[in-house]
């Protein structure tokens, strides 16, 4: 184990915003198109700009069917980011009965994408 001092506190609060969709309803029978668009506001309260991971699980898959197609992650125009995406199998295989027990699709019974975004310089009240 290794141990790392802290030099300094940071101070980064995150925020859902308003627009996001908070839940869709469908069927794997009705083949319709949704859109669903989530934002988050990124805030650093801190005396310094630090580097910042973003990770994003997006489930895209059950049982071969797409429940949510090309997932995008867009940043303010400010902001210089790299993102790299996985797709990531589920830990459980017998999505129906964990269905059944929560009701939540999530990324323990779907496929997911992984996508991870590092910013390297994130400022002060960005």
């Amino acid at each position: 184990q290794l141990e790392l001092p802290v030099k300094y506190a940071v101070y980064l609060i995150v925020t859902s915003g308003e627009a996001s969709t908070t839940y869709l309803n469908f069927t794997t029978s009705e083949k319709t198109i949704q859109t669903m668009k989530h934002q988050y506001k990124f805030t650093n309260l801190g005396k310094r700009s630090l580097p910042i991971s973003v990770v994003f699980w997006v489930p895209v898959r059950l049982n071969n069917e797409i429940v949510w197609d090309r997932p995008q992650v867009t940043f303010s125009p400010n902001l210089s980011s790299a993102c790299n995406t996985e797709e990531r199998s589920p830990p459980h295989s017998d999505f129906l009965a964990e269905l059944e027990k929560t009701h939540v699709l999530n990324c323990s019974i779907a496929v997911c994408q992984r996508i991870a975004c590092d910013i390297p310089y994130f400022n002060i009240q960005e």
